[in-house]
């Protein structure tokens, strides 16, 4: 079923037809009732009017009647004619023949036993009163007529007087009554109109002003307030808006001043960013160039003839001097990600290869924890090519590969690669490194990929490290269109994820199986 649109008044409107409705209808039904009484009572004066007339000319017309005097009857019934709306007057006798008859026009009765037809279309009631009788009785019913209610029979009367009286006056009199009737109802209505149109305006005009300080205060004017008209739920409502108003600017005064000082802040923070910034980068090149000349000249020294505690010195040297050397990396790019120099170079590679250099250039350190380090591809890995920057994919691995070896005491450290196939074409590339090492709590897993952090103060006093791996690790995985999870157990050890998007493609050279 369709809905019906219904008729939509806006609140102005309803108000003023509240207001009205009932008022034109209380008018209505009081000059309603008050024309009834009116009309019901002229018609019950004009009943015991017309009676007391037929009682007053009986009693006139008896001594004439009883003497069969018909002139002196004629002379009472010519001076009661065109009195008091008397049409006609008529005397019968016992045989029901008239015996005296007058009327307005001065005409005859048609015949001895009926009156003249020349008052049928004028209304007006007829009055019987017998001789030596109070009762008076009704002739015949008609649209155009009344009587009173009694019986027609007169046997055992001498005679009757049947006496017509108008309505005419009677009528008009009615009709002016409804008239006046009519316009009061008019004039209360009116009347009603400019009032209830004032009331409605009274209550209207100040819902509408409160409406347009709304309509401001949401254009964002907030020092604009309503005045109070008055002291009711309305004047509530408007105090509340001021009130609303007033917090709102206060709010937006602090909001601006915050916002003032969170620019500044962030200027500041800006300007010692790009200090900091500066200031590593700088270093850090100072730093490498004269390591690079230590690690060179330690590795001459270890071509030379050395004793066996000697050569232990030596490995000494050249492994904080490679470890400083990886500080040291770990801050240039740390320093150029937080500068947005850092690019992005892709090409086209075999990810077999790239994983193989990777993991060989840890057996030599796995071998001396007797940890085994296992490679698993999935089926025809080894024949595909994907399009990545080989040098940044190596950095992660080299990261996750080498953390994973530095936390495993014992055990293995496995490397597992596979892709599936997306439906936009390309393939998710997913590298998998798991270990058997210490492990990570859960509350630290959501932590350990932020800058300078670690699992906790005893893996920097046990393992070292300066807690930019990971994060550097991350943010290259973000940089390639990918990113890391991690899953981890303490003392069960750790899976780090790498899933990145690549475009992928068949391999067109050799692969080197590890």
């Amino acid at each position: 079923m369709k809905n019906k649109k219904r008729m939509h008044f806006n609140i102005g409107t309803r108000a003023y037809l509240l207001s009205i409705i009932p008022a034109i209808a209380t008018a209505i039904i009081l000059s309603s009732f008050l024309i009834y009484s009116h009309i019901s009572d002229q018609r019950t004066a004009m009943s015991v009017k017309g009676q007391l007339l037929a009682d007053n000319l009986v009693n006139k017309s008896e001594f004439g009647f009883y003497t069969g005097d018909t002139k002196s009857l004629s002379h009472i019934l010519k001076a009661a004619v065109g009195q008091d709306d008397i049409l006609y007057a008529a005397i019968y006798d016992n045989k029901n023949e008239i015996i005296a008859y007058k009327d307005i026009q001065g005409n005859k009765a048609a015949s001895h036993r009926e009156i003249p037809s020349f008052f049928e279309n004028t209304p007006y009631l007829i009055f019987h009163q017998s001789f030596q009788s109070d009762i008076t009785l009704p002739q015949e019913e008609s649209l155009d007529k009344l009587y009173l209610p009694g019986s027609t029979e007169h046997q055992g009367k001498p005679g009757y007087l049947k006496l017509g009286i108008s309505l005419a006056n009677s009528y008009e009199i009615e009709r002016k009554r409804i008239l006046l009737g009519i316009a009061i109802i008019f004039g209360v209505i009116i009347i009603a109109a400019l009032v209830s149109a004032f009331a409605a305006r009274s209550v209207i005009n100040p819902i509408r002003r409160t409406a347009e300080i709304l309509a401001r205060i949401e254009k964002g004017d907030l020092g604009v307030r309503s005045t109070i008209d008055f002291n009711d739920a309305l004047g509530d409502l408007q105090k509340n808006i001021n009130s609303m108003a007033h917090t709102l600017e206060q709010n937006k005064q602090q909001q601006e001043e915050f916002t003032k000082a969170l620019i500044l802040s962030k200027r500041n923070a800006e300007v010692a960013n790009i200090s900091k910034g500066n200031f590593l980068a700088m270093m850090s090149h100072e730093l490498r160039t004269p390591m690079n000349g230590v690690f060179g000249m330690l590795e001459i020294l270890e071509h030379t003839k050395l004793e066996d505690e000697q050569k232990r010195y030596l490995d000494i040297a050249k492994s904080s001097s490679s470890h400083l050397l990886t500080i040291i990396d770990d801050i240039l790019d740390f320093s150029r990600m937080e500068k947005g120099k850092f690019v992005i170079e892709k090409t086209f590679i075999n990810p077999v290869n790239l994983i193989n250099e990777c993991v060989d250039g840890f057996r030599g350190n796995s071998e001396k924890k007797d940890i085994k380090l296992e490679l698993i591809y999935q089926p025809n890995f080894d024949k595909i090519e994907i399009k990545t920057d080989p040098t940044r994919l190596r950095q992660i691995l080299v990261n996750l590969i080498g953390n994973a070896i530095k936390f495993t005491p014992k055990g293995y450290v496995r490397c597992s690669a596979s892709q599936t196939v997306q439906t936009d074409g390309r393939s998710l590339v997913v590298i998998e490194i798991e270990d058997t090492g210490i492990g990570i709590e859960a509350n630290h897993l959501e932590h350990i990929f932020n800058s300078f952090e670690q699992a906790d103060n005893s893996t920097v006093r046990n393992y070292g490290g300066t807690g930019l791996g990971l994060a550097i690790s991350q943010r290259l995985a973000e940089l390639l269109g990918g990113s890391i999870s991690v899953e981890s157990q303490v003392n069960s050890g750790s899976t780090f994820t790498i899933a990145i998007p690549m475009q992928v493609r068949k391999a067109h050279a050799w692969v080197w199986l590890s």
